[in-house]
């Protein structure tokens, strides 16, 4: 399943590029299961999985973090590849009045398999004004999950942060040593100078068979 935000919001300007990998510690894994699908903000969630990084985040990033509750994907809706992007704005009507450029966004999750060997990815970049129109921050979180017909488990969660950036893609790899099906699940969160000023919603791939 594929996202496209549609935000309307004014220019600003930010700092130059920069782009961080993070990966979460092993002995965090049965926290991500714990913490996956429940009425959580982004910052109660980047905290209790990336601590460091997440005390390293500017103050006004944290401040939108915990403003912001974590958009966990409907997988219960049938998904119309023809018409099933999701479109979104983060302003009210009197913003739309005020500041009338619209800025769109597209994200999706992937996966590839190669035997037991997978490849899983979440990504998001600009589609309007240009596709390389730069946003202040962007942050993708994209987790790997397990299905053996009893228990959906995640087994990979990686994420990658970007200011000043029009595309931002995480991803790991994963060798499979159990059967199953297998899918991966994307975090995506926008963030720039003017108010309100962040946006988050997920995507996630169909389940992949793996022997």
């Amino acid at each position: 399943m594929s996202i496209i935000f549609l935000i309307l919001l004014s220019t600003g300007m930010v700092s130059a590029e920069k782009i961080e990998t993070h990966t979460m510690a092993e002995d965090k894994l049965e926290l991500a299961n714990e913490l996956y699908g429940i009425n959580i903000t982004y910052g109660e969630y980047i905290k209790q999985l990336f601590p460091e990084e997440y005390d390293e985040s500017p103050d006004p990033s944290k401040a939108r973090f915990y403003s912001t509750k974590i958009s966990w994907p409907d997988e219960s809706k049938e998904f119309d590849k023809t018409n099933g992007a999701m479109e979104a704005s983060s302003t009210s009507e009197d913003q739309k009045l005020s500041v009338p450029i619209p800025y769109l966004i597209h994200g999706e999750s992937e996966i590839d398999v190669s035997n037991s060997n997978i490849d899983y990815k979440s990504w998001q970049r600009m589609v309007l004004p240009t596709p390389y129109t730069r946003v202040a921050y962007m942050e993708v979180v994209t987790n790997l999950q397990r299905n053996d017909g009893d228990h959906v488990t995640i087994v990979g969660v990686k994420r990658k942060t970007g200011y000043n950036v029009y595309k931002l893609e995480a991803s790991g790899s994963y060798t499979a040593s159990t059967s199953g099906y297998y899918k991966a699940v994307g975090l995506h969160y926008v963030e720039w100078p003017a108010s309100p000023g962040y946006y988050a919603g997920s995507s996630f791939t169909d389940w992949t068979y793996v022997n």
